[in-house]
Parts: structure tokens; sequence; C-alpha cells
């Protein structure tokens, strides 16, 4: 047979009612210890998951999918094409209306980030 569990300590906390003091339950930080998980990886893990059910939403299969398509277009937008012909382009490589609609939100604010760009160049 196996040898018993080590009791439970009986340390007296600072005269708090131990009732009250199982109700409050560990921390946050002590919780995420336990699992052997920091704050930041779990704000890591829950932004990716976000991320993933972003781009589920946005027809992809994985956020690499959604990545590699998004940063396709980007390519074609920083090689002087129009955010209409990359559109166009995706369009003609068969991609769904929820798919484009989300391309044509980034290439939007990505040709606009590249006009400010050139605009300050310019100066």
């Amino acid at each position: 047979g196996g040898g018993g569990g080590g009791g439970g300590g009986e340390a007296k906390d600072g005269g708090i009612d131990p009732y009250l003091r199982q109700r409050a339950g560990p921390t946050a930080e002590e919780l995420l210890s336990s699992f052997g998980i920091t704050e930041d990886e779990l704000s890591e893990s829950m932004q990716s998951t976000q991320t993933n059910a972003h781009a589920q939403h946005a027809g992809f299969d994985s956020v690499g999918e959604m990545t590699d398509f998004i940063n396709h277009y980007y390519t074609l937008l920083t090689s002087g094409e129009s955010s209409e012909a990359c559109l166009r382009a995706a369009a003609e490589a068969g991609h769904t209306e929820k798919q484009l609609g989300f391309l044509k939100l980034h290439l939007d604010s990505r040709e606009h980030q590249l006009q400010r760009e050139a605009a300050s160049e310019r100066k």
C-alpha cells in the first residue's frame, strides 16, 4: 500500500477565521503559478485565441493562413500595386467574399500607412 499523504499545516494566520480564509481562495497569480504560467503568457495565449477566432471569423482555417494571405497582398501593395488591383487578384485567386472584405480593410489601412510614409519622406 502507498504511504498516506502529509497532513495539512495547522499554522494560524494572524487569527483569520479559517472558514473565511478558505472562502477567499487563491489569488490570480497563485492560480497561474500553480498551472506553471505567468500572467504575460496567459495574456499572450488569450490574444492568440482571439486572433484565432478573428481568423476563423474572416474565413481562414488558421492564423498562419490569414497572415500568409495578408502578407502576400501587402507585398503586392508595397511593390506598387493599388489596393484595388490586389483585391482583384485575390478575387481571381478564388477567395471568399468574407476573405476579400477582410483583405480590403487591411489593404486600405496599409495603403494609407504607405502614403503617410511616402509623404513624410518627401518633406
